[in-house]
């Protein structure tokens, strides 16, 4: 009940406050979305949308995922000098409002993001803006987060341990194999479903058999 329960808080965000071109808005004010395209509602929302996606192997949780981070690299980085400003350039903000600056949190948490949508998807252009993010960060003059920037680095350099069921989604097995999966403790793992119905039976460059019998394999790197 309460997983169903996110999953519809997730929807009702994007239905209400994404707009294609523009990101996420910060607010609602007056039935009206405002405040578009501030890097952490983006990336935070991006993210709640892959967990969505482990958690129910609903394809398009994934695709609004990648969405909503095509949209923020296209408003937020800087091709200059690296990294993603924290929202977009508003001439009508007041003060220091005017002046987008450079999260390194967020950044740091966007270069997670990054490389989770690469373990997921396998594009390489992920694995590159992870990568890209991480050099911005380590080339920063000034005290870094130590935690979170520590989580990047990681989740870059160690590819997760990917726990894959490979059966129909309306197997009694394949279902229980699922929710085992998620139960397992290993930090940072992922957890895949794939139908023979609808899905290519790999992930990356790893394939795996067409037998009748439903199962689940264990793959890292």
């Amino acid at each position: 009940r309460l997983v169903g329960s996110e999953m519809c808080i997730r929807d009702r965000l994007y239905r209400e406050r994404y707009r294609p071109g523009r990101g996420v808005a910060h607010l609602v004010s007056e039935d009206e979305p405002q405040s578009f395209g501030f890097l952490a509602d983006q990336v935070f929302l991006a993210d709640a949308f892959l967990e969505a996606y482990v958690t129910t192997h609903l394809r398009e949780y994934l695709v609004k995922a990648e969405i909503i981070t095509a949209d923020l690299i296209d408003q937020l980085e800087d091709k200059q000098s690296g990294g993603f400003y924290d929202r977009v350039p508003d001439t009508s903000a007041k003060g220091l409002l005017k002046f987008p600056h450079k999260d390194l949190a967020m950044n740091a948490s966007l270069s997670i993001l990054f490389s989770d949508l690469y373990y997921m998807t396998h594009k390489t252009k992920y694995h590159d803006y992870a990568e890209q993010t991480l050099q911005f960060l380590l080339s920063y003059p000034g005290p870094l987060p130590t935690a979170v920037t520590g989580r990047a680095i990681n989740r870059f350099l160690e590819y997760p341990i990917q726990i894959v069921v490979v059966g129909e989604q309306s197997d009694a097995k394949a279902q229980k194999l699922f929710s085992k999966g998620l139960e397992v403790y290993a930090p940072g793992k992922l957890v895949r479903f794939l139908d023979p119905q609808v899905d290519q039976l790999s992930i990356g460059a790893v394939s795996f058999p067409l037998i009748k019998e439903t199962r689940a394999y264990i793959c890292t790197d």
